[in-house]
């Protein structure tokens, strides 16, 4: 927007890239990115923190389709853990 990055955008596209990775049935792509995003929750401040909660975590939370269970079934336990914490 503007030459601005959109990060909240950006996140959406990855969530999608993620479930379209399982798709496609390729598991190393899936765990390396949920690897990347899993030290992005657990590293870095807290601003990408809540931006990897709301725009990751909580996209992939409320999918129902069968994909989305599946990469929510390989979330890494920073993630697992914000996505349990999302539920309650």
């Amino acid at each position: 927007m503007d030459g601005e990055l959109l990060l909240h955008v950006l996140f959406g596209d990855l969530t999608r890239f993620v479930v379209a990775a399982e798709a496609a049935g390729d598991e190393r792509l899936v765990e390396r990115c949920l690897r990347a995003i899993e030290r992005l929750i657990a590293e870095v401040d807290e601003k990408t923190q809540e931006l990897v909660g709301v725009s990751f975590v909580e996209n992939i939370a409320w999918e129902e389709d069968p994909l989305s269970s599946e990469v929510r079934g390989r979330l890494p336990p920073r993630l697992a853990a914000e996505l349990r914490a999302q539920r309650e």
